[in-house]
């Protein structure tokens, strides 16, 4: 397996890392650094988790939002799924609600939470 090189970061950038995790992340050099470290830990697939669920929060339209949504879920969070992210089942059960909603009344935009987890209807 061919070794992976990187440009090193700036002092003060790398500085910033240790100061804000949120820094490491917005950097493309602290980014590929740590998903590097996630996949010598076997761990890849939360960094690839958090990237498309933060592609997710940036889509404005509802069919965009559903088709991601539903994309998230059979990669990430559904039994077997291909980069399946450990998560316990009454967390895996609200988001497979929320899907059902997401695609029954995308337009109205209503999501459950643990505070809230009844099942809504659309109207």
């Amino acid at each position: 397996m061919p070794r992976q090189t990187f440009i090193k970061p700036s002092p003060e950038e790398a500085q910033l890392w240790s100061k804000a995790f949120d820094e490491l992340l917005a950097s493309k050099y602290g980014l590929d650094a740590f998903r590097a470290f996630l996949k010598s830990e076997l761990y890849e697939e939360n960094i690839e988790f958090w990237l498309a669920c933060e592609d997710f929060k940036k889509t404005k339209s509802p069919q965009k939002q559903s088709s991601k949504a539903k994309k998230i879920y059979t990669e990430f969070i559904e039994k077997e799924a291909p980069k399946e992210i450990n998560i316990d089942f009454p967390t895996k059960t609200l988001i497979a609600q929320n899907l059902w909603l997401l695609h029954s009344c995308p337009e109205k935009g209503v999501l459950l939470s643990h505070e809230a987890p009844r099942l809504r209807v659309c109207v």
